[in-house]
């Protein structure tokens, strides 16, 4: 069912690789930082409680800031097309780790970025440990950003040119790769301006709608578990019938009786 669902991108000929190089440069900016001081605390609150031994972050889109350094898990690796940010060269949607271990896997706006996002969903859980868990990081459609992006000066520019993915449809891809949606929150509730001033006079606004409307945060934090069926033994639903019934042996009827006297000898 995954493989008629296309991407919503609307840059031009840009690939994964130079999208992931202006993502990096546009959370240099004001308004990139802030909104990765709000993933970060998010986070912070998120993956002390996760535990294993591998644990693994997609995309390096702020080489500056180790979004996992609050994790219990020692051993961490990132990827990236660019070797100069990252441990690892690779592609989110073909990674080079053996199925079923990673225990924490974190994607930093790789569905926004990737060409075929389901693909990268796949090779989430493939290389997923069972019970494994999935951090998904990217743009909410509902939210400030989402109208920036569709302002038509923008368009061409990141983040605006990216996929927007809406949370039912996210939620619809995990489902069907067998993930459990354990939490979904929003951070990012200021409009994503450059001018300091600008957004000090707002931040009155800003704090209203993080509490009157907890979803229209302009990034989407979301964890899943990857779930695996396994089969429970049920109790047969006959019962066991005894051998040997109790009581007496039976009487022989009279009709049997006269039967037998009338049998020659």
């Amino acid at each position: 069912m995954l493989e008629g669902m296309k991407d919503e991108r609307r840059y031009g000929g840009d690939t994964t690789a130079q999208l992931s190089k202006a993502m990096r440069a546009w959370y240099a900016t004001l308004a990139g930082e802030l909104l990765l001081r709000d993933i970060k605390q998010r986070l912070d609150g998120m993956v002390p409680d996760l535990f294993g031994y591998h644990a693994v972050q997609i995309d390096c889109l702020a080489p500056q800031i180790d979004l996992l350094d609050q994790s219990r898990i020692r051993h961490r690796l990132s990827t990236d097309f660019d070797t100069s940010v990252a441990d690892v060269a690779a592609d989110g949607a073909a990674l080079p780790f053996d199925a079923d271990s990673i225990d924490l896997l974190l994607l930093m706006h790789t569905l926004d970025l990737a060409a075929e996002p389901h693909q990268v969903l796949r090779e989430a859980e493939r290389v997923l440990i069972p019970e494994g868990r999935l951090i998904v990081i990217g743009f909410n459609p509902w939210s400030a950003y989402g109208l920036w992006r569709w302002a038509r000066r923008w368009r061409n520019q990141a983040p605006w040119c990216v996929n927007f993915l809406s949370g039912a449809r996210l939620g619809d891809w995990l489902s069907l790769l067998g993930f459990v949606v354990e939490t979904c929150d929003y951070v990012g509730f200021a409009p994503p301006l450059q001018r300091e001033k600008l957004r000090t006079r707002l931040a009155p606004i800003e704090r209203i709608m993080r509490g009157a409307v907890p979803l229209m945060g302009g990034v989407r934090v979301l964890l899943a578990r990857k779930r695996v069926a396994t089969l429970t033994p049920l109790k047969p639903s006959w019962r066991r019938h005894s051998g040997l019934v109790p009581g007496k042996l039976a009487e022989p009827s009279t009709r049997a009786a006269q039967a037998c006297q009338r049998c020659p000898r």
